[in-house]
């Protein structure tokens, strides 16, 4: 479970993309970018397309940020972004 601190440094990082500070990004993926992956490479068993899924998980994000809800479960946000991608690129 992700400590209140990460948790709030992440929402943090949301607001601060959504803002346009797209450094913000280095913080979303220190804590998400391996989970991510490694679920992505789970489902595909291929490199590189998890590493195609897993940058653009990170443009969507930086794209639909200004979507992003101040106190909505940072953690299921970023995961519906990521698995939608992952379907449509499994499919």
């Amino acid at each position: 479970m992700m400590k209140m601190f990460e948790k709030e440094l992440c929402e943090r990082a949301l607001i601060k993309i959504a803002q346009g500070d797209i450094s913000a990004l280095d913080v979303i993926y220190n804590h998400f970018g391996k989970l991510l992956y490694s679920i992505a490479y789970s489902m595909t068993g291929d490199k590189h397309l998890s590493e195609d899924i897993l940058q653009e998980t990170f443009l969507k994000i930086a794209e639909k940020a200004l979507t992003y809800k101040k106190g909505t479960n940072e953690k299921a946000w970023i995961e519906e972004i990521w698995r939608n991608l992952d379907i449509d690129k499994v499919r």
